[in-house]
Parts: structure tokens; sequence; C-alpha cells
């Protein structure tokens, strides 16, 4: 995702997300916003628990 994209969601990620983690935290704020059910899968090393964490917050810190 560009830093530029106007849909970009402020994930507060620390570093330049690779494509996969901002795939990632999209697809899992989306299910949190939508109250779906989802499974993700991704391979070891891509960043899976930071952006879980990043869109989480960003999704409970929108809710409280």
């Amino acid at each position: 995702m560009n830093k530029n994209d106007p849909n970009r969601k402020p994930f507060g990620f620390p570093y330049d997300p690779y494509p996969i983690q901002s795939q990632l935290m999209n697809a899992i704020y989306n299910s949190a916003e939508q109250g779906s059910i989802a499974i993700f899968e991704s391979p070891t090393g891509t960043g899976k628990s930071l952006s879980t964490i990043c869109a989480v917050n960003l999704f409970f810190g929108k809710q409280f």
C-alpha cells in the first residue's frame, strides 16, 4: 500500500510495513470492523504478531 494512499489506515506500525503486512493488517481490521470470524495464515517471519497487534489496537482504539 502506498504511503500516499488516502485509504491507508494509521495502524501505528513502527516502521514501513511490507505489502504482506499491510494486507494482513487491513484484513484483520476489516474483519473486526464487520464483526466477522476470520482465519489468517502467513509464513514464518512475516510479522504476524506485530501486524495483529497494530490492527486490533487501531480497531479497539476507535471503539472506546
